[in-house]
């Protein structure tokens, strides 16, 4: 396996990642197959091809049925995805980027931390948007995840459509 494509379980301390641009994914990795898991896996693989040092970091919880140890899991998970973001930088000058695959219910509450804690150490922050619900009903995790997130927030929608309703439900989304 070569450095890029390990994943945070297998670094305990992630400095600078290489040459390449430094990206953290912070999502749903496979196994389950399902399809934000199938999009981050995607997506953490053409960033690889393509040269960048990608340091993944899997949020999808346990598969287990107690629903105090699944959301135990997610929640160590995303602490893992906060000490990457407070020690992996980019090279001198250029900032790493954050990608998050956009979580829904508890999930936003999760992200809302990683996103303040990129924003604090001055990352590029890309929030990918694959729950529909969260965008036409306000959410309050979410008011306060692109307002945490500010102008280094950069939105990823589904459709054109999911833009609209995002812009129209969050208003100061630019």
């Amino acid at each position: 396996m070569s450095p890029a494509e390990r994943t945070v379980r297998d670094r305990p301390r992630h400095r600078p990642l290489g040459a390449g641009p430094a990206v953290i994914v912070v999502g749903p990795l496979p196994p389950p197959m399902v399809g934000a898991a199938r999009v981050t896996e995607l997506l953490t693989g053409q960033l690889r091809r393509a040269g960048a040092d990608v340091l993944a970091v899997d949020t999808s919880g346990t598969a287990d049925r107690s629903r105090l140890r699944y959301h135990l899991s997610r929640a160590a998970s995303h602490l893992r995805a906060l000490r990457a973001v407070r020690s992996v930088h980019g090279a001198p000058g250029r900032p790493a980027t954050v990608y998050l695959a956009g979580a829904g219910g508890l999930g936003l509450w999760y992200q809302l931390a990683v996103v303040r804690a990129a924003r604090r150490a001055g990352h590029r922050i890309v929030f990918h948007h694959h729950n529909y619900s969260c965008v036409r009903r306000p959410r309050l995790a979410l008011r306060l995840l692109i307002r945490g997130g500010g102008r280094r927030l950069v939105h990823v929608v589904l459709s054109e459509r999911m833009g609209r309703a995002l812009t129209s439900t969050y208003r100061w989304v630019a």
